[in-house]
C-alpha cells in the first residue's frame, strides 16, 4: 500500500499510527479507563489518520509539524547520526516522512546516513540482538568487504576524475557512510587511510557544494551502493587490508624472478607497492611502508603499468593470495558491472 508518497507495509501504516497516537497524547493515558482517556483517543487517532492521508511527505509533515508531532528531537523521528539512532527501531514510515520533509537543510553527514537519496530515506538498522562478535554487518549500510581503499576508476565519472586518487579514497568514505553511524575517523582506520584523512571526505563535499554537484554525486553513490547489494565482489577488500602484511608482499616479491625476460626493468620495492595496491584496491601513497615524498611518478607505478609487469604482478599476486590464507575466493582484481 501507499502511504504519503511511500510504499509501505499494512503492518508499519498501523504501527504507524500507534506511534503517532503516543507521540500525540502517550498511549498509556489515552487507554485510561475513564471518559477523558476515550475522548483523547479519539482525538488523537484522527489526527494520526489526518497525518497519513496526505499524498506526499511535505503534506504529511506540515501537518505534523502544525500539531508538533514526529519532533525531530523527541524519540519516535530523532535526527541523530551517532550511535543513538540504533537504541531502539523506528517507524520506517514516519522516518521517511520526517527525513523527507528535512532534505533540504540535513547536513550531508546526515544525507548519507538516512540514505536521502534513496526512494524511501530511513534510520540506521537497531543494534542486532546478538554478541558483538557475530555481527559481520548490519542491514541497510554498505559492509567495509566490498568497499576498496580508493574506489573503482570510472564509476563516479564526471564528478571525480579517475586520476584524483585523494578524492576517490574520499568517496570511498562517504560510500561507507552510507546508512552507517561510524565515525569519519574509525572508516579512516577500516579503509586503511591515515588518521588525518578523516577531515578528507568533508572537504571534498564542501567543494561539490560550492559547484552544485554534490546531490548528483550523492545519487551517484546510492546507486553504486545497490548494484553493490545486487552484485558484491568476490574480493573481501577488509580482509585483503588487514591480511596483506608488508612481510608477506615481500615474500611473495621474493618469489618472483623479474630478471627472467631482459626487457623487464622493475625495482623490487616498486612491485611490492604495485602488488599490494592492485591485491588491496588501494593507493601505494597511502601505505606507511610504500608511500613516500619523493614525486608521484617516482612514488609509485600506476595502474597503466606495462603487460610484462602486470604478469609479474598477476604471478606474485597468487602467491600472496596463498600467503594469506586465501581471505576470500575472489580474483586479484574486480570492477563493478
Amino acid at each position: 500500500m501507499e502511504v504519503a508518497g511511500f510504499g509501505v507495509t499494512a503492518r508499519d501504516h498501523l504501527d504507524a499510527i500507534f506511534e503517532l497516537i503516543d507521540e500525540s497524547s502517550s498511549i498509556t493515558q489515552v487507554l485510561a479507563p475513564d471518559a477523558t482517556g476515550r475522548d483523547r483517543l479519539l482525538s488523537s487517532a484522527r489526527l494520526a489518520f489526518e497525518v497519513l492521508d496526505q499524498p506526499t511527505a511535505h503534506a504529511a509533515a506540515d501537518i505534523a509539524d502544525r500539531h508538533e508531532l514526529l519532533d525531530p528531537n523527541g524519540r519516535h523521528t530523532p535526527i541523530v547520526t551517532d550511535a543513538r539512532a540504533r537504541r531502539r527501531p523506528h517507524n520506517p514510515l514516519l522516518a521517511a516522512i520526517r527525513l523527507r520533509s528535512l532534505e533540504n537543510v540535513l547536513s550531508p553527514t546526515a544525507q548519507l546516513t538516512f540514505r536521502l537519496a534513496s526512494s524511501m530515506p530511513r534510520h540506521p538498522e537497531p543494534i542486532p540482538r546478538c554478541r558483538v562478535e557475530e555481527i559481520r554487518s548490519w542491514p541497510g549500510q554498505v559492509p567495509l568487504a566490498v568497499i576498496p581503499q580508493v574506489l573503482w576508476p570510472g564509476v563516479l565519472t564526471p564528478w571525480i576524475e579517475d586520476d584524483d586518487i585523494p578524492a576517490r579514497a574520499a568517496a570511498a568514505m562517504l560510500l561507507a557512510k552510507l546508512g552507517s553511524t561510524r565515525a569519519w575517523s574509525l572508516i579512516a582506520l577500516e579503509l586503511g587511510l591515515p588518521a588525518a584523512f578523516a577531515t578528507t571526505p568533508s572537504a571534498l563535499v564542501t567543494r561539490m557544494r560550492r559547484d552544485g554537484t554534490w546531490r548528483a554525486l550523492l545519487r551517484a553513490l546510492e546507486d553504486l551502493a545497490t548494484n553493490l547489494a545486487d552484485f558484491p565482489p568476490r574480493i573481501d577488500y577488509s580482509a585483503r587490508r588487514w591480511a596483506a602484511e608488508p612481510a608477506l608482499i615481500a615474500q611473495a616479491v621474493r618469489s618472483m624472478k623479474t630478471d627472467a625476460a631482459p626487457r623487464i626493468m622493475v625495482d623490487r620495492d616498486r612491485l611490492a607497492g604495485l602488488l599490494w595496491q592492485t591485491y588491496t584496491g588501494g593507493d601505494a601513497r597511502y601505505h606507511p611502508d610504500y608511500g613516500t615524498d619523493a614525486p608521484l611518478e617516482a612514488r609509485y607505478a600506476s595502474r597503466t603499468h606495462d603487460a610484462q609487469v602486470a604478469e609479474l604482478v598477476e604471478r606474485a599476486g597468487e602467491e600472496l593470495h596463498r600467503l594469506t590464507g586465501h581471505p576470500d575466493c575472489g580474483p586479484l582484481e574486480w570492477r563493478p558491472p
